[in-house]
Parts: structure tokens; C-alpha cells; sequence
């Protein structure tokens, strides 16, 4: 008995250390391309807004009045008008920075304050979800937010072990370069906290678990 007990606690280290059951990366980020749009809008009882870009400006307008709210300069950005307890808020994400900024909207006027952001580069906002939780538990709720940050570079807290949709997140291999923990797509809660990660972005785009999501459309620069 004791050398049976001897045996499967081998096999577990041994398991546990094994890269035996690749999961190939997928690079399907084009999958968001679709989102990018080159006006944003929301409606509500109380607003009826439209973003655009206009000469590295982003141009708020609002009751047919409109006015620059922010210089672009010459980063990249992304820029996502939301809906949060049915009122509008800007988030507008500077890719080359790493930064996040959110306006909130008060009538006409967009008061900008920041966020603290320690997550990779923000590529997505969930707007709605069929489905809002995995096989494995795991949530994908409205305006959680997906953000490419490669698992390898990540502090702990944020290494996953298992993926949203199965396998080990460790096990992610990229062929081409003949790397492990490969993965870099996590998924954050709208209260900027660490969910998980899933290995494609096709398992929130309709799957045989049931889950279909839809993303906000952005500005992108």
C-alpha cells in the first residue's frame, strides 16, 4: 500500500511538471478588428451622444453640439464609449503608454480621471453576454474587459492554472518559438480585477458551452 501511495505521488509531481498536453496557441485577436468603428454612440432617456476622431481630436457631441474633449498627440489609442447602470462613460485607453483614462459625463461636460491599469493592453469591453459563466465557473460579465498580457510576464496573482474554457494555462504552447505558458488573453472584471483567461476569443464568440458575447465597438488610433 505504501509503495502504491509512493507511486501515485510520483506520478502527481511528475504530471504536474509534464509538458505532455500541449494546448497550440491561437492568434485570433483580428477577431476584435470587426469592433473597430469610426463613430461610437449611446442612447438613454436623459443622452443621445456620438464620439469620432477629428485631426488627433476626439470630438464629443451631444444634442447636436460639438466640441474637442481630448488631444490624441501620437500614441495609439482605443477609445470605447460604455454603458454602466444605464449612464454613458468614456474609457479611453493610450496603448503605447500602457494607460488608461475614464470620463464621466455630466450634460456636456467630461470630467477625465485615472485609472490605475496594471494589466497588459486593454482590447476589448464585453457589452453583453448569453452566457455569463464557464463549464469551470468562471464569469465574463458586462463591460469586463479583455486585455492581452502574456502569461510568462505576469505577476503570480495573475497566472492562471486552469483556462476558462479547460486546459492547464501553463500547458499554452507557441510552436513557432517553442515556448510555454504562452497565453495572453485575460480577462478582467468591470471592477478591474483578475478573473482568468481564455485561449480564444472565438470560445466568447459562440461555442458549444453555450456562450455568445457581444463587444462594444471603439475608436481606434
Amino acid at each position: 500500500m505504501k509503495k502504491f501511495l509512493s507511486i501515485f505521488i510520483l506520478f502527481l509531481l511528475f504530471s504536474s511538471n509534464s509538458y505532455s498536453d500541449p494546448i497550440p496557441y491561437t492568434d485570433d485577436w483580428d477577431l476584435l478588428d470587426k469592433t473597430i468603428k469610426s463613430k461610437l454612440y449611446f442612447k438613454n432617456s436623459g443622452y443621445q451622444i456620438e464620439l469620432e476622431l477629428k485631426n488627433n481630436q476626439l470630438v464629443f457631441t451631444s444634442n447636436k453640439k460639438s466640441k474637442n474633449i481630448y488631444q490624441l498627440k501620437n500614441n495609439k489609442f482605443d477609445i470605447y464609449l460604455i454603458s454602466k447602470n444605464n449612464e454613458p462613460l468614456i474609457y479611453i485607453f493610450n496603448k503605447t503608454l500602457k494607460k488608461l483614462l475614464i470620463g464621466n459625463i455630466d450634460n456636456t461636460e467630461i470630467k477625465f480621471v485615472s485609472q490605475s491599469w496594471d494589466f497588459g493592453i486593454l482590447e476589448a469591453i464585453i457589452d453583453e453576454c448569453q452566457k455569463i459563466e464557464t463549464s469551470l465557473g468562471y464569469k465574463h460579465d458586462k463591460n469586463y474587459m479583455l486585455s492581452r498580457f502574456k502569461y510568462s510576464n505576469r505577476p503570480k496573482d495573475m497566472q492562471c492554472f486552469v483556462l476558462m474554457y479547460g486546459g492547464r494555462c501553463k500547458l499554452v504552447f507557441n510552436p513557432n518559438t517553442n515556448e510555454y505558458e504562452y497565453n495572453d488573453k485575460m480577462v478582467l472584471t468591470d471592477e478591474f480585477k483578475y478573473e482568468g483567461d481564455i485561449d480564444e476569443i472565438s470560445y466568447l464568440l459562440g461555442n458549444q458551452y453555450g456562450t455568445t458575447c457581444k463587444f462594444y465597438n471603439k475608436l481606434s488610433i
